[in-house]
């Protein structure tokens, strides 16, 4: 039985943090189900947008983000070292009211990858298996992420430098995702999302 955790096990612990990665692993979760975007300086960030939500973060001050200045909160515009100024797991969120929290910042998929297969590499249990989304803006063009190639290239790399990539299924709305990434790793497990009106 394959069992995902949804953003690592964001009903207990911040979402898309490596300490709700762990935490899904220790509850039983095979599989964890998470979502990337690129910094400026072209790494691959766990985050479910590619800006800083109001929703669950903080700025840098430790202010509360206005949901109308969210999207200025660029990811793709910032360095991965000033991404960790802005503290994505102290603030109440009340769709999770039973959700731990603490100051967490949203980590490379490098670190997570490194950090949950230690984590389980003192157990009899299998290295934990991904299902990656691929996070983008279609009609936001360069805003919000690089061009398609080196978005699906850069997650190849971080993916084939952790040894991660055969268990592995990168997922995506767009079907011109999946044909980028099917160029560009044949081999790769692929995932079509649909949405609810589609």
């Amino acid at each position: 039985m394959d069992i995902q955790g949804h953003r690592g096990c964001r009903g207990q612990m911040p979402e898309n943090t490596i300490i709700g990665f762990l935490s899904a692993l220790d509850r039983g979760v095979n599989t964890l189900e998470l979502d990337v975007v690129i910094t400026g300086d072209h790494q691959v960030l766990v985050s479910h947008e590619a800006w800083f939500s109001h929703k669950y973060c903080l700025d840098p001050q430790g202010n509360e983000i206005p949901q109308s200045e969210e999207r200025k909160h660029n990811i793709f515009q910032m360095p991965y070292a000033k991404t960790r100024e802005y503290d994505c797991g102290s603030k109440y969120d009340a769709e999770f009211p039973d959700q731990e929290k603490s100051v967490q910042h949203k980590p490379l998929l490098s670190d997570v990858i490194r950090a949950v297969d230690a984590h389980l590499s003192t157990t009899e249990r299998n290295l934990p298996k991904f299902n990656i989304e691929l996070k983008r803006e279609p009609n936001a063009k360069g805003l919000f992420q690089p061009a398609l190639p080196e978005f699906v290239r850069l997650v190849m790399l971080a993916l084939k430098t952790n040894q991660a990539a055969k268990r592995t299924t990168l997922q995506a709305f767009g079907i011109d995702t999946l044909q980028e990434i099917h160029a560009t790793a044949p081999a790769m497990r692929t995932s079509l999302l649909i949405g609810s009106s589609e």
